[in-house]
This record gives C-alpha cells, sequence and structure tokens, in this order.
C-alpha cells in the first residue's frame, strides 16, 4: 500500500501540475531559458549536444530534467538596475584559458564592499540546475543577494554546458574559472564554498571530492539543495531524450552498462544497479565519491516531499554516509515548499534553499589542506593531504584509508593503488628519525609500495616489529625517501633506519637495462680509504660485519663484486649483467671501502636499481 508520504507527494505533483496547466500563456515554459543554453552554446563552442525537449503545461514535473527547468521566479527580485553589478566573463578554450577545448561562460559580482587594496573575501561558487544556465542561479535564489550583504564575492559557473553532468572536462572548466577569480581579484583561497542545486548539487559534491590537493584548488565547505548524486541511477531512470545526452560525447559517449566507470568517478554516489528499480538501492560506498567528504563540512537541505521521489531518498542516505563518515554536516529537512510569488508548490526548487542559514554555516569554516585522518577514493594519481597516490588501473579506482598520530602512520585498506607516498614533513612532529612507525595494509593481490618521502636525511632500510630486516625497501636520494614493499592481502608495520655506519655516498640510476654499463659516483669521508669493491645483485639481507658494520647487499651468490676504480667523488661504470632471465629484477647496489692494509674503513648507502630491456 503507497505511503501517506508517497500519496502526498503525488497530490503535490498533481497540485504543481495544475497549477502550471492554469498559469501557462504559452504551452511551452522554457522558451527563454532554450534561448540563452544556444546563446552560451555558441560562446563555449559547444555543437551536437542534444537539446532537451521543449517543457510544457503538459510535461511531467516528476523527473529531474523537468522539474530542474520549471522556471521559478526568486522571492522580491531586486528592481533592475538597483543591485551590485553581475558580470559576465568568457574564458576563452586552450591552454591559456579553460585547459579544455571549449569555453567557460561565467557570471560574477565583487560587491559594493570589494576593494582592490582591501582583504581578501571569500567567495561562493553556484551551481545550477539541468539545462540551466550560470544566469539561472541568480534570478532563481538570492545567492547574489546573500553575498552583498556580507561583503562576499559571487561566481557563478556554467561547466561548459548547462546539460553537462559535471564530467572531467567541465570540471576542468570550472576550477579554471575559479582559478582566474583568485588570480584576478581579491579572493580568499582559504573560503572557497560551493552550492549546487539538483543535477548542480551532485556535480557540486563531486568536484569538492576529487579535488583534494593541498596545494590546489579546495572547497572549505559544501551546500547541497535537492541534490541528485548518482548518474547511473538518473540513466536509469530518465527518458530517452536524457539518455541521449547522457551519451553525448561531451557527457560520457556511451551508456553506464558500456562504461560504468565514466559515470562513477563523476558521480557523488554509486547505487547498485541490480538492485533497483526499487529506488534508491543498495549504496556501494567504497565507489562513491562522497566517500571523500569526510573532511568537508557539509550543509545539506531537501524538501520531504520533492516532486523527484529520488531526491528524498539519495539525500537521506547521502546523510547516513555522512554519520559513518564523521563528516561536519547541517541538515535541514523543509516540507511542502512553495513559491512565494504565486503559492503555487515548490518542492524542487531553489526556494528549498534557506540562504542566510547556509551562508552561516560556511562562515565557520576554512579549507582542511591536510588532515591527518581520512579516505581516499581516487580516479586517478592524485595528491590527497600529504600523500601522492598513484592508482594501477586507469578504468578502476583506487583506494586507501589514512591516519597519523604522532610519530605513526597507517595506511590501511589499500587497493588499486600502485604506490603511496607520504610527504612526512610539516605534518607532525616526529622527533628521531627511527622513532617513526609506519603500517601499510593491502586488500588486493598485487600489495603496494608505501614511500615515506622528504625527510631531512634518506633513510637507510627499515626494520620490523620483531626488529628484523625487511627485504625490498627502496632507499631513494632525490627526496630522502624509503619505500616499504607491503604485501598483497598483506600488513607490514615497519620504522624505518637511518644506518650511522653507512658514511660513504653512492650514486646510482635508479634503471639499468640489460648487457650495458651505468655510471655511478662514490664519494667517502674517510681519507684512509683507497680501494673500493661494488656489490650488486637481487639478494637482499642484512649481513653483520664485525659489532659495527653492516651489509645489506651481501658478498654471496648470486650477487656480484666488482672492482671499482677508485678516487673521491670519481664517477665509475658499473657493468650490468646481460642474462635476460633478470629483465625486470630489482638489484641492489652498495659500496664496501678498504684502506691500504685491506681493512674495511666505510660502507654506502644501497640503492634499488631496476633492470630494464
Amino acid at each position: 500500500m503507497p505511503s501517506a508520504q508517497h500519496l502526498a507527494r503525488v497530490a503535490l505533483a498533481g497540485a504543481l501540475f495544475l497549477c502550471v496547466t492554469i498559469r501557462a500563456q504559452d504551452t511551452r515554459l522554457d522558451r527563454a531559458s532554450h534561448v540563452e543554453r544556444q546563446r552560451v552554446q555558441r560562446l563555449a563552442g559547444v555543437r551536437d549536444l542534444p537539446a532537451p525537449p521543449p517543457l510544457t503545461n503538459r510535461s511531467r514535473l516528476d523527473t529531474l530534467e523537468n522539474a530542474d527547468r520549471y522556471p521559478f521566479e526568486r522571492f522580491a527580485p531586486q528592481a533592475l538596475g538597483t543591485g551590485p553589478e553581475i558580470v559576465e566573463f568568457v574564458l576563452p578554450a586552450g591552454p591559456d584559458g579553460t585547459g579544455t577545448d571549449h569555453a567557460e561562460v561565467f557570471e560574477y559580482q565583487l560587491g559594493t564592499q570589494y576593494d582592490d587594496n582591501g582583504p581578501l573575501r571569500p567567495m561562493v561558487i553556484a551551481y545550477h540546475g539541468y539545462s540551466n544556465s550560470a544566469s539561472s542561479v541568480a534570478k532563481l535564489s538570492t545567492i547574489d543577494e546573500e553575498c552583498e550583504a556580507r561583503g562576499w564575492i559571487y561566481l557563478s559557473v556554467t561547466g561548459i554546458s548547462d546539460q553537462i553532468f559535471g564530467t572531467l572536462d567541465a570540471q576542468k572548466n570550472v576550477e579554471a574559472a575559479i582559478r582566474w577569480m583568485i588570480d584576478t581579484y581579491r579572493v580568499d583561497e582559504e573560503r572557497l564554498y560551493m552550492v549546487g542545486f539538483s543535477m548542480g548539487a551532485g556535480v557540486a559534491a563531486n568536484f569538492a571530492a576529487r579535488h583534494r590537493d593541498p596545494d590546489g584548488v579546495m572547497i572549505a565547505a559544501l551546500g547541497l539543495v535537492s541534490g541528485s548524486f548518482d548518474w547511473t541511477m538518473s540513466y536509469d531512470e530518465g527518458g530517452a531524450p536524457i539518455k541521449a545526452v547522457f551519451e553525448s560525447p561531451l557527457n560520457f559517449g556511451t551508456s553506464p552498462e558500456i562504461d560504468p566507470f565514466a559515470y562513477k568517478r563523476t558521480s557523488a554516489m554509486h547505487f547498485d544497479p541490480a538492485s533497483y528499480p526499487t529506488y534508491p538501492g543498495t549504496l556501494l560506498p567504497l565507489e562513491s565519491m562522497a566517500r571523500n567528504l569526510g573532511s568537508t563540512p557539509t550543509y545539506v537541505t531537501w524538501d520531504d516531499y520533492d516532486s523527484v521521489a529520488l531526491i528524498e531518498k539519495q539525500n537521506k542516505r547521502l546523510v547516513k554516509l555522512f554519520e559513518e563518515l564523521g563528516t561536519e554536516h547541517e541538515i535541514k529537512i523543509t516540507a511542502f515548499t512553495l513559491d512565494p510569488n504565486t503559492g503555487f508548490p515548490a518542492t524542487h526548487s531553489w526556494y528549498v534553499l534557506k540562504e542566510k542559514k547556509a551562508f552561516d554555516f560556511f562562515a565557520a569554516h576554512r579549507a582542511k589542506r591536510r588532515p591527518q585522518r581520512f579516505d581516499a577514493l581516487v580516479d586517478a594519481p592524485s595528491d590527497v593531504s600529504f600523500l601522492s597516490i598513484d592508482t594501477r588501473d586507469e578504468d578502476a579506482f583506487g583506494r586507501v584509508s589514512v591516519m597519523l598520530e604522532g610519530a605513526t602512520l597507517e595506511v590501511s585498506g589499500a587497493r588499486g593503488v600502485r604506490e603511496v607516498s607520504a610527504a612526512m614533513p610539516g605534518v607532525t612532529a616526529l622527533g628521531a628519525l627511527d622513532a617513526f612507525e609506519a603500517t601499510g595494509a593491502s586488500i588486493d593481490r598485487h600489495g603496494f609500495m608505501l614511500r615515506l618521502t622528504r625527510w631531512s636525511t634518506t633513510p637507510d632500510y627499515a626494520l620490523d616489529t620483531s626488529d628484523a630486516y625487511v627485504p625490498g625497501t627502496a632507499p631513494r636520494l632525490a627526496d630522502h625517501s624509503l619505500a616499504l614493499p607491503i604485501p598483497g592481502f598483506g600488513t607490514l608495520t615497519a620504522r624505518p633506519v637511518d644506518e650511522p655506519t653507512w658514511t660513504a655516498n653512492l650514486v646510482a640510476p635508479a634503471t639499468a637495462s640489460l648487457g650495458t654499463t651505468v655510471p655511478v659516483e662514490l664519494t667517502t669521508q674517510q681519507a684512509t680509504a683507497s680501494t673500493a669493491w661494488l656489490l650488486l645483485g637481487p639478494l637482499d639481507e642484512l649481513l653483520r660485519i664485525g659489532d659495527e658494520l653492516s651489509l645489506s647487499v651481501a658478498p654471496t651468490a648470486p650477487n656480484q663484486l666488482f672492482a671499482l676504480p677508485f678516487s673521491n667523488g670519481m664517477v665509475s661504470a658499473l657493468p650490468v649483467p646481460s642474462d635476460v632471465a633478470l629483465l625486470g629484477a630489482v638489484f641492489r647496489t652498495q659500496a664496501v671501502l678498504f684502506d691500504a692494509a685491506g681493512v674495511v674503513v666505510e660502507i654506502s648507502n644501497a640503492q634499488r636499481v631496476d633492470i630494464t630491456p
């Protein structure tokens, strides 16, 4: 039996349909937005994007593609010419503009309080609903007025075209527009707030989730209004016209059945398609980019009787995800929202947003650029907080969960990643190098390398929790780093060690080809050193020499030993074996220095050398 809420929603949709029928002077209700779309697409260089069917007094308003386009007017619109100037700007396509093949058309308002010599000001970035241009936000909401009242800057973006669902190129356009504003005006980069309606809320959530580079554009807080968050579900629920839009080359080029990852990577949430048409179905949180919003405060609002039934269900599940993640969030649920100008139902409209409450929420937050506890779900190699993450597959997510507390780093739940680099300085007070402990845990068969970078000195190797030597570590002099090999479906806890007896400095290339010679440079601190032997091979174990010295490249087979013509700082040639069986092998090389009496006086650092064709 239908629920009372479902019956109320049907009644509201029917009331809105009736109101539209009565109100309409022309059977077409979206004539103005259609003309605006054509103008903006000409400016952006957009061609061959299917136009939405005309919105008429006969159109159903319980679908996103129709409800988003209903031409509400904002409450008490200001008289023409009485408010601050809103400027339209076209950022050109190409490397000196958007970085894509399309220009970006956006609007901005500096406000009457702005001063080129004054303080930096927060900026609110507004994202339109489906088939509504950047100019629509100032017509359908009071976001620009609230910005003016607070002395904030207003920016409304297009994302190439009003029918594009936040694709990678659309997000590049939006980021370019934000960067242009920052470079041109007194914008506070630590107080960038983004608010979106319906489709625009889903785009805004995904944009914030994908832009977490601590040195790049980062959203300090989000506002999500009547949001739609899963493009696979929107495709499934939509009719033929919007399916054609989704399959346009400017969106995803095909259906989600053929290229599911294209839809997932730009959605904020992903529900298992096999679990609906009972919407919203089962959320797959490990494939939902909103998982990255744990450190992004978010204001969420919707009408519980939204004429688009998916909205209420998706938003409630999003809030549950935020609760699971510990995301700071504020919820404002309304009911039976009305257009204050006409008294007609407006349950799916910008009227649901209470701008003052949302802005009060924004004002309390600044960008959290380097959180020390977070999830990272990445669709490509990415910088997140103090990590650089290299993904394994270009058509699948990589994922890690991270916690840094004191001198302890945990990188767990790793899947689909090749290497995770953690830049240690500026994150926490670590004290002595060997007091630091790192744990990596993999949940796929490949494992990964956990690289600890940018120490003040290069760690030489690592010891596990039982003080046993960890084979396969990879020191790198260029960034003073050490990589720990995390096994597939396994865990490693280790601490890096700066070996005090390895005082000579060996510099060798990171890769070497079979049957060639490579240059190596050896520098010593011992004036008595007169002879050097170079060890090279795959056998990696710690060998103690007497009470003080140790080697990690043991002088035993299959490792090889080469006499090295030596004078301090001399560059010598190291022969690389030609055996094709060694192709792809990982070798290590290390030098041992002797005095004239044949006594070992110094050991060098060990370096990893990858054998290539």
